[in-house]
């Protein structure tokens, strides 16, 4: 459903009107707050009530008690039913503007640590992140291109937390995805810690491999390393916090 065809002000004042409408009925016919809570429960679970059940809830024999009763549910199951479209609709655009988010940054980040490769990026619930080859319309391979694949959550977790590029000692790495590590040695010093899976390009050629991202962040400028070993992942860091802090006092 597109969320530009809901008319979410109508919906709002629609359930507004439900409930007072719901509200005056159960006054009027001074049901008990039991007697209410088991006449909802019957209107989500069968849509409307039988005569049947509002006599054996509400012990009603007259006609006229039961159209109000009927009444009472419907306005219950109208109010139950918008709620959750108006649910399914919030939780949709939330997945699409995830989903876009992490597709757009992700070939923007791409484009950025790999300038001379053709890219296209995909997002998808449940489809396997990874890195592949790409064809074009034709099926034909496109030289030094690759089709990524990244997480819906990518965009969150790695390109707000500015690790989606990081230098390693032989050029960039674009992070496909990622997995936080709390190791307390570290973050008492300002530094956290991810393992990742990075994308690595050599002779127009993508492959992936798994390594330690670190970053170091204390209010000021940002300093990241990358490593297939923990402990050199470290060292790297080490060595740049301490020439990022010689370079300050250099500068004053």
């Amino acid at each position: 459903m597109e969320t530009s065809n809901i008319d979410y002000p109508t919906i709002c004042r629609s359930i507004d009107a439900l409930r007072l409408n719901a509200q005056y009925t159960f006054k009027q016919m001074d049901l008990s707050q039991d007697a209410v809570k088991q006449l909802a429960e019957h209107a989500r679970e069968n849509n409307y009530v039988s005569h049947r059940a509002a006599s054996s809830i509400m012990g009603l024999n007259s006609t006229s008690s039961k159209i109000l009763i009927s009444s009472f549910v419907n306005c219950v199951h109208e109010i139950h039913k918008s709620r959750k479209m108006l649910r399914s609709v919030d939780n949709s655009s939330k997945l699409d503007e995830a989903r876009y988010e992490s597709k757009s940054n992700a070939y923007r980040a791409f484009s950025d640590a790999f300038p001379s490769a053709t890219v296209e990026t995909k997002c998808e619930v449940g489809e396997e992140v990874a890195v592949r080859d790409l064809y074009n319309r034709w099926d034909s391979l496109v030289e030094g291109g690759a089709l990524v694949t990244v997480p819906i959550s990518w965009n969150k977790k790695i390109y707000e937390e500015g690790i989606s590029i990081v230098q390693a000692g032989d050029g960039a790495r674009f992070i496909l995805d990622c997995k936080e590590r709390k190791i307390a040695r570290l973050n008492n010093d300002h530094i956290r810690c991810w393992a990742v899976r990075a994308v690595k390009r050599k002779h127009k050629v993508c492959t992936v491999e798994n390594a330690t991202v670190l970053k170091y962040d204390a209010g000021g400028d940002v300093v990241l390393s990358i490593s297939d070993s923990f402990s050199k992942a470290e060292s790297l860091i080490r060595r740049r916090i301490k020439d990022k802090a010689l370079g300050v006092l250099m500068d004053l």
